[in-house]
């Protein structure tokens, strides 16, 4: 199984799409709470803010395929400090890797792995000296995250109040 990491094509935003309604679809699936849902136009519009976030942030989409067929995509961009941020944080030149997902018949066989290579390659090219990323509590992609290196920065908490 050749596995290859390319740039993102416009030809690719239909299976954008489609991944963003997976990817809601598995968090849905996931939460304990039940709180989560995905309405009609979820995919289009949570795609076409990525790809804004993408393209305003001098960023970037990759695209995993095996023979030809994506299988995956990493979406990643310089996020720049905000003035209010300068004021408790050291600066910083941070990288945010937005969105990860891989088609569910090809997890477990390193495609993760080789697309947060490459977005980090990416970011380390443009001179972050950071990455951040955000990953639901539940979800086992935490544990991938903590494996790389990534470690809990913030916890946010949630309670139902009857």
């Amino acid at each position: 199984m050749a596995i290859n990491i390319r740039d993102y094509q416009e030809s690719d935003k239909p299976q954008l799409i489609v991944w963003m309604e997976q990817m809601q679809d598995y968090l849905i699936n996931l939460d304990p709470m039940k709180r989560l849902l995905r309405r009609p136009k979820y995919g289009p519009v949570f795609t076409q803010e990525m790809l804004s976030f993408v393209s305003k942030n001098t960023g970037v989409i990759y695209i995993a395929t095996i023979d030809q067929k994506p299988v995956g995509f990493v979406a990643g961009a310089i996020q720049k400090q905000s003035k209010k941020n300068l004021l408790e944080l050291i600066p910083t030149k941070l990288g945010i890797v937005s969105d990860l997902f891989v088609d569910e018949k090809y997890r477990q066989n390193g495609i993760g792995k080789l697309l947060l290579n490459k977005m980090e390659h990416y970011l380390k090219a443009k001179n972050c000296d950071h990455i951040w990323l955000t990953v639901v509590a539940y979800n086992p992609a935490h544990k991938f995250y903590q494996k790389y290196g990534f470690i809990n920065r913030e916890i946010g908490m949630i309670k139902k109040v009857k």
